[in-house]
């Protein structure tokens, strides 16, 4: 069976901040959003197609 995940919520990327180590939050639709040490929030999404896995940060 399929694990199920939530959605990322404003709230829970506010409250995202920066630790020792880098950690990285998944939204479940391919969304993730990576903290850094110092303060630096990225925001990335992967999708995968039949031949090809494309993963992008912005």
């Amino acid at each position: 069976m399929a694990r199920t995940t939530k959605s990322l919520t404003d709230k829970q990327i506010s409250n995202a901040k920066p630790q020792d180590k880098e950690y990285t939050l998944f939204d479940g639709n391919g969304l993730r959003l990576r903290v850094k040490p110092n303060a630096v929030q990225r925001h990335g999404y992967s999708t995968i197609h039949v031949h090809t896995t494309v993963n992008a940060l912005t």
